[in-house]
């Protein structure tokens, strides 16, 4: 893209060495005059991002981003955007400052690609958030997805549930802990397969898990879960007379109905109903309304 300077510029022959310079460099070189107007961009970008892409990412990033340089409040480490690449996100990390040129002041900012740092620190990221054991998501990532929907714009309701196993440490004693190790890891594949992707499964800690069922009440839940409770006793009766069984506290929230609502309060009512489900005879889901036996 040739740049568009003032034509009374006192040395062009120097300035066409500058952009030859600039379109050898291995990252994205942009130029903006203070009217936020794109003036230059070097081969490098223009090879990963067309000029609509260009515009897109003004739309998104980078109009914010020259608002902060001219203000002085730019972040020293630079700026991420993702901007989009046909059907590949791209990641940069931007920095940039203003200059002066010919009498002109403009603002340059450069682009480097970090897309696979990005993609690696998104992996490592959702490893901290899975129970390496199970696969499920952990605590952390629990905390993080069930605050994430109770914030989501539209606020659809949704059935939360915690249960733990009931009498597992006779599993252990009696069988082992290598088998009680695989009625954990069975009981979260059964678990996994039964619920759909806009769920969401974690383990809270022990052998305590949780369910979030979106857009479904409790009746439709506690069929899910009797049904998961059947398959691992299934997979188990070898067991008897230790029938492998669980115990459930049950809710149905309406966001919209609770501003104030956030993880730790969910998980406050939910274990204070599976408390109730265990000194009611265990192997049932208690709900603020009614029980259901497994």
């Amino acid at each position: 893209m040739k740049a568009e300077f003032p034509s009374n510029h006192p040395d062009w022959q120097m300035l066409d060495i500058y952009f030859l310079a600039y379109n050898e460099i291995m990252n994205g070189i942009l130029i903006y005059d203070l009217n936020s107007r794109l003036i230059f961009a070097n081969d490098y970008i223009l090879m990963r991002l067309s000029e609509a892409q260009l515009n897109d990412l003004w739309d998104t990033d980078i109009k914010d981003i020259l608002d902060q340089i001219l203000a002085g409040s730019m972040p020293y480490e630079g700026i991420e955007i993702k901007p989009k690449n046909g059907y590949t996100a791209k990641s940069f990390l931007v920095s940039g400052k203003p200059f002066c040129l010919g009498g002109g002041s403009y603002i340059i900012l450069t682009l480097t690609d970090i897309t696979n740092y990005a993609m690696q620190k998104e992996s490592l990221l959702c490893k901290l958030e899975q129970d390496y054991f199970t696969e499920a998501l952990n605590k952390f990532g629990l905390n993080k997805q069930i605050n994430k929907l109770i914030a989501a714009p539209d606020q659809n309701p949704f059935t939360i549930c915690m249960l733990d196993f009931d009498g597992f440490k006779l599993i252990n004693d009696n069988f082992g802990h290598l088998t009680g190790d695989e009625v954990l890891r069975t009981f979260a594949h059964i678990s996994r397969k039964s619920i759909r992707g806009s769920d969401i499964f974690g383990r809270y800690g022990g052998e305590e898990f949780v369910f979030v069922f979106t857009n479904t009440g409790i009746e439709k839940s506690s069929r899910i879960l009797t049904r998961i409770q059947s398959e691992l006793r299934r997979c188990f009766s070898s067991l008897d007379p230790y029938t492998v069984t669980i115990s459930a506290g049950m809710l149905h929230v309406y966001p919209r109905a609770e501003p104030r609502l956030d993880y730790q309060a969910l998980i406050h009512k939910i274990d204070t109903l599976l408390y109730t489900a265990k000194a009611n005879g265990k192997s049932r889901i208690v709900t603020p309304l009614k029980e259901y036996r497994f």
